[in-house]
């Protein structure tokens, strides 16, 4: 199935952010060789776009709840574009995927096209804790800190340094902007 690939509509069935012609371009561009993909072999097309698919689906998941703005509609199926999303220094973006976003997704499909597993399995890191006092015992799960599924997410610092650098599309480098009104 062919990526839909969201442009600034804010579609309902987008499910990528990039097309495989601009990830084989910017992977191509940075002297990256890991994004081999041989476009007269239907499964190494379809192994590329899977990987593109699930690139979108990492950055969304991982910051998409720190993006700047609003989503354009509720009914749109990624969370690019955005209403009142500016850059850090100031820039409003409009209905546009910044070029960051679009970066980062090429970045993180190659490491997935070469095998990196954006999204691993969890084992099950509850742990049961005992208590007593006196006669009375409790005994209950405590979920240890960092066992979050999110932390589980391998962290690409280029992807993050797209993601929060000078952009500021989701987040900022800690600074707060003031504006006088």
């Amino acid at each position: 199935m062919s990526l839909i690939v969201e442009e600034g509509n804010g579609l309902s069935n987008a499910d990528a952010y990039i097309s495989l012609a601009f990830c084989t371009a910017y992977n191509s561009s940075i002297g990256e060789t890991g994004w081999s993909v041989d476009m007269e072999s239907e499964i190494s097309v379809a192994a590329a776009e899977v990987a593109i698919r699930k690139a979108t689906k990492y950055l969304d998941l991982k910051y998409g709840k720190n993006y700047t703005g609003v989503r354009y509609s509720s009914s749109q199926a990624l969370q690019w574009p955005r209403s009142f999303a500016y850059t850090s220094d100031g820039y409003y973006i409009g209905a546009i995927i910044p070029a960051c976003i679009k970066e980062a997704c090429a970045e993180v499909a190659r490491r997935i096209l070469t095998g990196t597993e954006v999204f691993p399995d969890l084992t099950n890191s509850i742990l049961s804790k005992k208590e007593s006092v006196g006669s009375i015992s409790v005994e209950y799960a405590e979920i240890p800190l960092g066992s979050v599924k999110e932390s589980s997410m391998p962290v690409f610092p280029i992807v993050d340094k797209l993601m929060v650098g000078s952009y500021g599309v989701c987040g900022s480098d800690g600074t707060l902007r003031i504006i006088r009104a």
